[in-house]
């Protein structure tokens, strides 16, 4: 079980995977949530400042408008890395792909679509349960 401060970490941590995906597609927009992760994970760190200012810079690069690469997800992921090795995470294969799928998990999205399956699964119970009535009273008579 983890403890309020791991819980909180991690889902701060989830909160800067997040901006680090939004990198590849475009300059990622500040805001107070992202900021308030970063600050939190500073408080539980090493002391070292500078990966956080690097990775709120990186993130909000502007794409070159001549069609260059700007390597603004490249270096946000790099960004993360360091982040999660200033809190005491070792950023291997396992925990970056632990991270990511955490963060799906708690998605808008995906809660969206956990409250649908279990929505369908209920009524197809539910269909079930009316059809084998219909069969009981059927054979008892009653219809």
């Amino acid at each position: 079980m983890l403890t309020v401060r791991e819980q909180l970490m991690w889902k701060a941590l989830c909160a800067v995977d997040e901006a680090t995906e939004e990198a590849d597609q475009g300059p990622v927009r500040p805001t107070f949530a992202l900021r308030f992760a970063l600050a939190y994970l500073f408080t539980c760190s090493t002391g070292e400042r500078w990966l956080y200012d690097a990775f709120w810079r990186d993130i909000q690069i502007p794409s070159p408008i001549d069609g260059r690469a700007c390597h603004r997800g490249m270096m946000a992921r790099s960004g993360l890395q360091g982040i999660m090795r200033s809190v005491g995470i070792t950023p291997t294969f396992e925990s970056i792909k632990a991270l990511t799928e955490r963060r799906l998990r708690m998605s808008p999205e995906a809660a969206a679509q956990r409250r649908l399956a279990r929505a369908l699964r209920d009524e197809g119970e539910a269909q079930k349960q009316r059809v084998a009535d219909k069969e009981q009273a059927r054979d008892c008579g009653w219809l």
